[in-house]
């Protein structure tokens, strides 16, 4: 009965192993140092449409912050880190 048990256990994680293998993670969680440095169209992106995306942003950006920071100093007790001190949260 042990030897059996023990069969039976080995050939689940054998079977466990394979399958993990034949079916790698999808996302791809870099190590904290070791990130991968891809091209748009190695990861199915159109390198023009990327960079016109880029550029448009650039042409567009703005010295304000898009939303207010306060909700960080209801939810926590205090702000999480240094803000624009125009987007400072106004005290009534």
């Amino acid at each position: 009965m042990r030897n059996r048990l023990a069969l039976v256990l080995l050939i689940s994680l054998i079977a466990a192993g394979w399958v993990a293998a034949a079916h790698p993670p999808s996302e791809y969680v870099p190590a904290r140092e070791n990130w991968e440095h891809r091209k748009p169209a190695d990861v199915g992106m159109d390198p023009a449409k990327l960079n016109a995306a880029v550029e448009f942003m650039k042409a567009h950006e703005t010295a304000s912050p898009a939303r207010d920071f306060s909700d960080q100093e209801i939810v926590f007790g205090k702000l999480l880190g240094s803000i624009p001190r125009s987007a400072a949260p106004r005290m009534a």
